[in-house]
Order: C-alpha cells, then structure tokens, then sequence
C-alpha cells in the first residue's frame, strides 16, 4: 500500500478510491453550490417566462372586437345606392373598387389607438387594399365573406366570394 501524508504531516497508509476528510468536504460544498445555482436557475426561468394574464386575454379579446366591429357595421349598412341592389356598404365599396373609401370607412370604425392592414383574398390570393403597416406587438384578424355580383379585383384575387381582412393592432404611443 501506498503511504499519503496527512494534514499534521504524519504518515497513514491510504486505500486505493478512498478520499480524506477534507477532499470530501470539498465535494459537500460542490454538491451544495450546484444545487443552489440550479434552484437559481430555475427560479430565473419561471420568472422570465412569459405568462399571459387575463389583462392581456382582454385586451386581444378587446383587439378582435374592435376589427370585428367595424366590419358589422359595415355589413348592416344599408348601401347608398338601392339601384344596384348591393347587399351592404361592404360589398357596394368592394364591386365598385372604392378601397379609399373602404379604408376611410374603416378608418372612421376603428378607434384612433388601433391602426389596420386591409386585405381581400380568396382560397389561393391575398391581395392588400391599401398601404400595408408592419405591427408592432400582438395582431388579430377580423375577417368576414362577402359575395360580390362582380369582382373588380378578378385579375388578382378571382372568385365572387371573397374574404375581407382587417388585422388590427394597437399602436404603442
């Protein structure tokens, strides 16, 4: 057997695999600060993960609401121009290819702390109505089918049955 000198300086014999006293001290206080840090680390991760509150579900709820609004009121209105027999203003604006004043209806809807992208589309195509705005943050759409007699916008999204989308956005001010 081997001999190690001890921390008086004495000589004892030492067994092969066995530590000292103080070399399993020292891995007491390893085991102790990697279990302190992972406890830390887990609590960083929970805190920093994001958990939405019911604010935040009323507040896209309210979003979703604001898009789906405007495009009822829309849709209920009666159209301007009872020759043409159109079923709403909706779809009046859309069969006469009025997207500015789609937009400016929309515009008018929508409360002034939203901003919105308009788009038409049907299966295959989404066409933009209007200038499109990136979000900044959570974006819900509003979306409603209209029939159209006629289909102004049949070289970029075909069909009769359309769907209007409005994605809708509170501004950050």
């Amino acid at each position: 057997m081997a001999d190690a000198v001890g921390m008086n300086g004495g000589r004892r014999p030492c067994r092969a695999g066995a530590l000292r006293k103080d070399e399993r001290a020292q891995v007491h206080v390893m085991e102790v600060v990697t279990a302190a840090m992972l406890v830390i680390s887990a609590i960083q991760a929970l805190i920093a993960a994001h958990v939405p509150t019911d604010v935040e579900e009323i507040d896209l709820t309210d979003i979703r609401l604001v898009g789906e609004d405007a495009l009822n009121v829309l849709s209920k209105q009666p159209a301007s121009d009872p020759s043409q027999r159109y079923d709403n203003v909706l779809t009046m604006h859309l069969t006469n290819g009025d997207v500015d004043l789609l937009r400016e209806n929309l515009t008018a809807l929508i409360p002034t702390e939203y901003s919105f992208n308009l788009y038409l589309s049907n299966a295959t195509a989404t066409l933009p109505l209007g200038p499109v705005a990136t979000p900044l943050g959570d974006a819900i759409v509003a979306h409603r089918l209209v029939c159209l007699r006629q289909n102004p916008f049949e070289n970029d999204v075909g069909g009769t049955v359309l769907a209007v989308q409005v994605l809708v956005w509170r501004e950050l001010r």
